[in-house]
């Protein structure tokens, strides 16, 4: 039992790592992971005793961790299977903005942004919002505009 406890532990701290580095809140990790607050930190405090892995993918890709590690912490690999998932995983590269405090606007901003990248990339002739204006980047992210803080 306490290695269960340990190994949720280590979960609910590279949670929290993650969520702190990325400078965003329970409500807004939780949102995009479509769990609740209350729920996400039951997790970061290692209170959660089987977390489905369903929640650990949409958490991996709010804080940009990789599945099959918190599938790891979480206990659903054996020690040959997480080694096997750690030789396949990329080696982590730091995101541009980790550890950056944004502004809720300036998350929207970088959202916005993004989803007019991919759209370009897609060939989408179907544009998001704003881009038809003639303006592809969103004000906060504009080129020589610091969000980095």
């Amino acid at each position: 039992m306490v290695y269960a406890e340990n190994m949720l532990s280590g979960l609910g701290t590279e949670l929290r790592n993650a969520r702190d580095q990325l400078g965003m809140s329970l409500q807004t990790v939780a949102e995009t992971a479509k769990i609740s607050a209350a729920y996400l930190q039951k997790l970061e405090r290692g209170q959660v005793g089987t977390p489905s892995p369903h929640v650990l993918r949409r958490l991996g890709s709010s804080l940009g961790l990789p599945y099959l590690r918190l599938m790891g912490l979480a206990g659903y690999l054996d020690e040959a299977e997480a080694a096997e998932a750690r030789s396949r995983e990329p080696s982590p590269s730091p995101h541009p903005l980790a550890g950056k405090k944004l502004t809720q606007e300036e998350w929207r901003a970088v959202g916005a942004f993004i989803k007019v990248l991919v759209s370009q990339r897609r060939g989408d002739r179907t544009q998001p919002p704003g881009a038809g204006s003639g303006q592809t980047e969103p004000s906060a992210v504009k080129a020589g505009t610091d969000v980095h803080g």
